[in-house]
């Protein structure tokens, strides 16, 4: 979405000459300056990026790097200030949640990223957990680390009003027509804690005789994803309850949350927690853990638990089921706590960062 910088935004690009991304190209101030041209700071320098010489990044008030670590040739410029975005740190803190192999690759790219990084960067943190995280970790100095807040897109994630495109899209994904179901979306892997909501659904259903209440869990499969789906075939009674879509392209997600009674997202751990936010755009009711970054997420807009306990979220789903009023109550606050992140949120609170870079 084109955004025209304004406020602190306009100050920042104003006092800046240019900008230059990792792939070597500039963004001038005098050019519209949005969050589409901030995400090509993620396509930062990789074995299929030219090299960029350090006379070209000197000429330049800021690098950026979205994700990886920064070049030989950024170093030791005074005019440049480097910034890097941190999303988490995952590699640091849960090894164990990665699969033998890509616990290797992950902690060997991390390490490199530690290794460019120098006492006077800036960084981009996705949450304030994540700023929390880093500076704890890394021994990095608070005010060297700025928070950038994710967003939802309002033209893919909103409450889809119209019955008939729900029952349509949920017939899609084999979802019975009028059923209630409870909804998940995300990679299918351990970190995401899917086996332990299978089984906390299963239970429910049994203890409490629950006859048409179905879980209908979306995503790509992740590491060990098999384990989750032996899960639901071994779920007894719930295993028929259980539906797995496998992959839904964006433009679908919006009727299957709007048609959810509730949105169940019991992740270990989360450097921010898009599909929570997806859902309360979509005015879909949250249970999500109160650990890590979901907390900031969500709010008191919806119920959340420790990961680990399975009577708390068993009677967070039973909450959701019985109790409407419930429901409609945390779906009005889901859509007003949503309303505070925005992309244009997210591209003031950037630029604000380079600003604080820029004055250092």
């Amino acid at each position: 979405m084109p955004f025209v910088p304004h406020g602190a935004a306009a100050r920042a690009i104003d006092g800046a000459n240019r900008y230059l991304w990792p792939d070597g190209t500039s963004a001038h101030s005098t050019q519209p300056f949005g969050y589409h041209a901030l995400r090509r700071a993620a396509d930062a320098i990789s074995n299929r990026t030219p090299l960029i010489s350090s006379q070209i990044i000197g000429n330049h008030d800021i690098f950026h790097s979205g994700m990886y670590p920064f070049p030989t040739a950024s170093q030791n410029l005074a005019r440049t200030r480097r910034v890097l975005t941190v999303y988490d740190l995952i590699p640091v803190l849960f090894p164990e949640l990665f699969a033998h192999g890509m616990a290797l690759t992950v902690k060997q790219i991390f390490d490199n990223i530690l290794r460019s990084i120098g006492p006077e960067d800036f960084f981009l943190c996705i949450s304030e957990a994540t700023k929390d995280d880093l500076c704890a970790q890394l021994g990095i100095d608070p005010v060297r680390a700025a928070v950038t807040p994710l967003a939802a897109s309002p033209d893919l994630f909103y409450p889809d009003s119209n019955d008939a495109s729900v029952r349509s899209i949920g017939a899609k994904y084999a979802i019975p027509e009028g059923a209630k179901y409870l909804l998940s979306v995300n990679t299918l892997e351990p970190r995401k804690n899917m086996q332990h909501a299978i089984r906390c659904f299963n239970e429910l259903i049994q203890a409490e005789r629950i006859r048409d209440l179905y879980f209908v869990l979306v995503g790509t499969n992740g590491w060990e994803f098999e384990e989750i789906l032996a899960t639901v075939a071994d779920a007894n009674l719930a295993a028929d309850r259980i539906i797995v879509t496998g992959f839904v392209p964006d433009e679908d997600l919006a009727s299957l949350y709007s048609g959810a009674l509730a949105f169940v997202y019991p992740s270990f751990y989360e450097g921010f927690g898009l599909p929570p936010l997806e859902a309360m755009q979509c005015g879909t009711p949250v249970i999500t853990s109160n650990t890590s970054a979901l907390p900031e997420v969500v709010g008191d807009a919806g119920i959340m638990v420790d990961p680990r306990d399975a009577n708390a979220l068993s009677q967070a789903m039973l909450t959701m089921y019985r109790q409407p009023a419930v429901r409609a109550q945390l779906a009005l606050k889901s859509e007003q706590r949503a309303r505070q992140f925005s992309w244009i949120r997210y591209t003031d609170a950037v630029v604000a960062g380079y600003e604080e870079a820029l004055s250092a």
